[in-house]
């Protein structure tokens, strides 16, 4: 847990930055359940964090390269790793212990994802392949070839343990059975996520972002994408808002509306966005060495929305820290002479 800082906290209104997390190495990846934050570090450590203080609770340790993908079990007493190690590691949460280490990947594994059921592992890498696991045996029993390019990502419907989606370099998105097989036609994207409840999915194909209907293919929402630098998006669990990292600004959007425009810009990050997740708050990572908490209100007409403390902040050991419980108040002093809440 060493390197892990909340740097600082503030009351704030919607769409502005609460809280940042410092960490001696660069987060690559997050994940939520419920009250808990798991974050992929570039160091192969996993932190775990509370996510209504920022605070660090445990380290798993045993990844030897970057945490690029994380994914929690529906009842969130497991977690799944995939790393640029080449392996995919199932965690107990409890103990923080490996249950299982998957190996068959032979270069960097860039997303991962266990299906509703937890009997079944997916993992997408860079040597263009999708692989199933069995949670139980550890077995790939399905090595699925089908996008002949990096795979970008791969997802369990929610709802579904049979239905996976996926998208690759090669900007193709599929849907595959449990089996490996692929279900109806191939769409366009580079990207692609489901919704929460598995109605619709969403994916990127460079200048749109798309809300498709899962069971017609029928587009929703089309929504416009400020420029090409794309990073990764998440749609909220009330399925209402869809946020999306471009560099290092964020932008959320109200699928709801018929408005194809952002309704809202977050700006606090000083390097490359490169994971973003809803929970009650959005929390993004970055290469900046941080994880920033967003307050998520009701939207208002202010469209811009900027982390008052957005500057470097220049590394000082820590001379001091309290806690104030009562409150989820953390305050510390440096040796700079820094004191940050």
């Amino acid at each position: 847990m060493q390197g892990v800082k909340v740097a600082k906290g503030l009351q704030a209104g919607w769409g502005t930055c609460s809280r940042t997390v410092l960490f001696g190495s660069t987060p690559y990846a997050l994940a939520i359940w419920n009250n808990l934050i798991a974050t992929g570090l570039g160091s192969g450590n996993i932190i775990l964090l509370d996510a209504t203080t920022g605070t660090s609770i445990s380290t798993l340790s045993r990844h030897t390269g970057f945490v690029n993908s994380l994914a929690f079990s529906p009842d969130g007493t497991s977690l799944v790793s995939g790393s640029a190690d080449t392996t995919v590691r199932l965690w107990d949460i409890q103990t923080g212990g490996v249950v299982r280490i998957f190996l068959g990947h032979f270069t960097p594994v860039m997303s991962v994802s266990i299906s509703p059921d937890q009997a079944t592992i997916a993992s997408g890498s860079t040597d263009d392949t999708i692989r199933l696991w069995n949670t139980q045996t550890g077995e790939c029993y399905c090595v699925i070839d089908g996008h002949k390019d990096r795979i970008n990502s791969v997802s369990f419907s929610p709802t579904n343990s049979q239905l996976i989606i996926s998208a690759s370099c090669n900007k193709t998105l599929k849907w595959w059975d449990i089996n490996g097989h692929q279900i109806g036609p191939t769409y366009e994207g580079y990207y692609a996520a489901f919704s929460s409840d598995g109605s619709h999915f969403v994916s990127w194909g460079g200048e749109v972002i798309m809300v498709q209907n899962f069971d017609s293919g029928v587009i929703v929402t089309e929504l416009q994408v400020p420029g090409n630098s794309f990073e990764c998006f998440c749609l909220s669990p009330n399925g209402k808002l869809m946020a999306c990292a471009m560099d290092h600004i964020i932008y959320i959007w109200d699928i709801t509306s018929s408005d194809s425009e952002p309704i809202k810009t977050l700006v606090g990050h000083t390097r490359r966005i490169n994971s973003i997740a809803f929970s009650s708050t959005l929390i993004s990572s970055s290469f900046d060495g941080s994880i920033k908490f967003w307050q998520l209100d009701v939207p208002s007409t202010n469209l811009a929305s900027t982390d008052p403390e957005s500057e470097p902040l220049t590394p000082a050991s820590i001379t001091s820290i309290s806690v104030q419980s009562k409150d989820h108040i953390a305050i510390s002093s440096d040796e700079a002479g820094v004191v940050r809440t």
